[in-house]
């Protein structure tokens, strides 16, 4: 009699607590459904989702294990009822086996009870991996979402990979042209050459309308558009006759666009400093004024998709002698020159090239200038100072380096970008054959060059020169 009483009870509590899993399960189905409903879905909001699904896991085992308290109550409400009414059986003959009885159905109980939530909580834990397993499945299930993403953009094609050695080499070199008109000797010449730039001189300028064809013409030998640079600083320094505004570090975009030039070389960014050989041509004597005015002249340039060249880096304001004719010296201590190098770093994110300079700096590096110095262009502009944008030399025809033994290999191990040069077409010639011969011997990595072709490309895509 007393196995029959207890198998009914054991029934009840089955099925009590059959009824609260089933609660649990039926919470689970329900939020996965809403998981698949947002398919496909961000990382945020699937965090979200299992953090509903655990809380209604919680809320399920707390439910549970209440319901389960509530059946052990009756087990033993039941067997003390039984104990009274019901003829015992021969092993159960006295109260303390009876007790005992009582105390094994209940134990063994909540012994069942906590093995069940410690699944539980088990499952909690492991739900993030669950749900996670879940959704790759329903991504594999499903072949369209629900809702519809953006498509993704068109890569941007790597021009630099479809070039051939020679025309990524091509790419480092700003150069110069004879003349204001286009002779068959120059067209062969920008053809086989394919720069990744020009710059006008006074001997390429004759009116607006005669400059302009020769612009347009230049443009048309090669086939990656090519910076058109002019020196349009202002002031002492005015390549184009028919600009309106000479003021110094003034709008002078309108001059610059009646012919087609898309970059000046400007501004400039040295102080103005007593006795130094820049003074006349620059902004201002402090770094704030010399900050603000440059911000002004980047400002307006880049509104007439101008290219702005910063200059020269780190600083020449203090040079007393000319770099045109001899590499300057400045013996300024490091700390003097953090105030030279601020507009610099203040206006790093709105150059788009940084031009160096050739002065040596005894507290930067006592042996080379910065047009050669890894120290200047390397560990101090790219990785101190953190500009990212074009490198480019000074002109490296000046008489203070065009002695220089192997100064185009020497500049891009510096760290430069482009390669500035007046020098005429044999010498450019020559140069761009030291550049391929120093990456055949290993001196320069092709990676390397196409790296600098890689930024130089990027700039020309943001200006809207490429495609």
């Amino acid at each position: 009699m007393k196995g029959t009483t207890l198998a009914v009870v054991y029934k009840k509590a089955i099925t009590a607590l059959y009824k609260a899993l089933n609660q649990s399960s039926a919470l689970i189905v329900q939020h996965t459904k809403k998981i698949r409903k947002y398919h496909p879905f961000s990382s945020t909001r699937l965090s979200r989702k299992i953090k509903l699904i655990r809380k209604q896991l919680l809320l399920s085992v707390r439910s549970t294990s209440r319901k389960l308290f509530q059946v052990n109550q009756i087990v033993v409400h039941e067997i003390q009822q039984y104990d009274h009414e019901v003829e015992r059986p021969t092993w159960l003959i006295t109260r303390n086996t009876s007790h005992a009885h009582q105390k094994i159905v209940l134990h063994g109980s909540l012994m069942f009870t906590a093995a069940l939530v410690a699944v539980a909580i088990a499952g909690l834990y492991t739900a993030p991996k669950i749900m996670t397993k879940m959704v790759e499945i329903t991504m594999k299930i499903t072949p369209t979402p629900m809702i519809t993403q953006a498509p993704s953009p068109t890569p941007t094609p790597d021009l630099v990979a479809q070039m051939s050695p020679s025309d990524r080499i091509g790419q480092l070199f700003m150069i110069r042209v004879a003349g204001d008109v286009l002779t068959d000797d120059t067209r062969q010449y920008i053809t086989q050459v394919q720069p990744g730039g020009v710059v006008l001189m006074r001997d390429n300028i004759s009116d607006i309308a005669g400059t302009k064809a020769l612009v347009e013409d230049l443009q048309k030998l090669v086939r990656h558009k090519m910076f058109i640079a002019v020196d349009q600083e202002g002031g002492t320094v005015l390549r184009l006759p028919w600009d309106e505004n000479t003021e110094l570090a003034g709008d002078h975009t309108a001059a610059l666009t009646k012919i087609g030039a898309n970059t000046n070389l400007a501004p400039i960014l040295d102080r103005a400093v007593d006795g130094g050989y820049i003074r006349d041509r620059a902004y201002a004597t402090d770094s704030a004024t010399v900050i603000q005015k440059s911000q002004a002249v980047i400002d307006a340039q880049k509104k007439m998709s101008i290219v702005s060249v910063g200059k020269h880096f780190p600083g020449i304001g203090r040079a007393t002698e000319d770099p045109h004719a001899r590499i300057a010296q400045i013996n300024a201590y490091a700390q003097e020159l953090e105030d030279d190098i601020a507009p610099f770093e203040q206006l790093k994110n709105k150059l788009d090239m940084m031009m160096s300079s050739h002065v040596r700096y005894s507290a930067l590096d006592g042996a080379n200038p910065a047009t050669f110095s890894y120290q200047i262009m390397t560990e101090l502009l790219r990785n101190k100072v953190g500009y990212a944008g074009v490198a480019i030399t000074d002109d490296l025809n000046m008489d203070s380096v065009v002695s220089q033994r192997d100064k185009y290999t020497r500049a891009l191990q510096a760290g430069h970008d482009m390669l500035l040069t007046l020098e005429p077409s044999v010498q450019v010639d020559l140069a761009i054959e030291e550049v391929a011969q120093a990456t055949r011997s290993g001196r320069l990595r092709m990676q390397s060059i196409d790296e600098r072709a890689r930024r130089i490309i990027d700039l020309k895509r943001k200006f809207g020169l490429v495609q």
